[in-house]
């Protein structure tokens, strides 16, 4: 005899419809939470921005491969975009990311 339950009662979570787009969700969810961190998003956990810090650490880690750009020669956007794709190369984590963007970013034009 047939069971009176559900049609899909055995089936596996990720299997449903309903439990895919739970899962799809959550990965999603997950994925932007990440790159907002890994981008030094102001609202990340951890000390605040040193410009200080940034400072050294631009001068050392990005003249170590290359003749170090002029702060004010690109826009807010522009540096955003350049620490996003360089700040992995140099082996700089988010808070060191985060303390040369405010380096570059508070430099007077």
């Amino acid at each position: 005899m047939k069971s009176s339950g559900p049609p899909n009662a055995g089936a596996s979570p990720l299997r449903s419809p309903s439990g895919f787009s739970r899962l799809a969700g959550v990965v999603f969810a997950v994925v932007v939470v990440g790159a907002a961190g890994a981008a030094g998003c102001s609202s990340a956990p951890g000390r605040p921005p040193d410009a200080a810090a940034g400072r050294g650490l631009f001068q050392a880690r990005c003249a170590a491969c290359h003749a170090l750009p002029v702060p004010r020669a690109f826009s807010d956007v522009e540096w955003r975009g350049i620490v996003r794709k360089m700040g992995p190369r140099a082996g700089l984590g988010p808070a060191g990311q985060r303390d040369i963007l405010e380096f570059v970013l508070q430099e007077e034009p």
